[in-house]
């Protein structure tokens, strides 16, 4: 498999909660989920996956690469977005677009036809 993140027993603890002995693989052109009740690991796991949390123990292989060797490569080659965004929202209940219009965006009824 041509895999495009690699987890090796991947352990993160914190005062009441760990993860312990995580390994993983995901290769090119999947589409993976993380599934789990509310205090499993889930955002733990992302945080650590995306370097914002460093692992008490394991690896993490992100296109072949660990961080600490490419880590500015790597931020250029993945997103993550966090569940609460931290930037404050408008108060207007209307969209605004780049150009600072508050005009209505267009909708799309599916991913093919393109139109509502």
């Amino acid at each position: 498999m041509d895999a495009i993140l690699e987890v090796r027993n991947l352990t993160k603890r914190y005062e009441d909660f760990s993860l312990r002995g995580i390994s993983l693989e995901i290769g090119r052109g999947a589409i993976t989920g993380f599934f789990g009740a509310n205090g499993a690991g889930k955002s733990t796991l992302l945080k650590v996956l995306a370097h914002q949390a460093p692992p008490q123990a394991g690896t993490v292989r992100v296109f072949g690469k660990v961080f600490a060797d490419a880590e500015q490569e790597l931020k250029n080659r993945i997103g993550y977005v966090r569940l609460s965004p931290t930037a404050t929202r408008p108060s207007s209940s209307r969209p605004i677009s780049p150009t600072g219009s508050t005009t209505s965006p267009r909708t799309y009824g599916s991913w093919t036809t393109g139109g509502s």
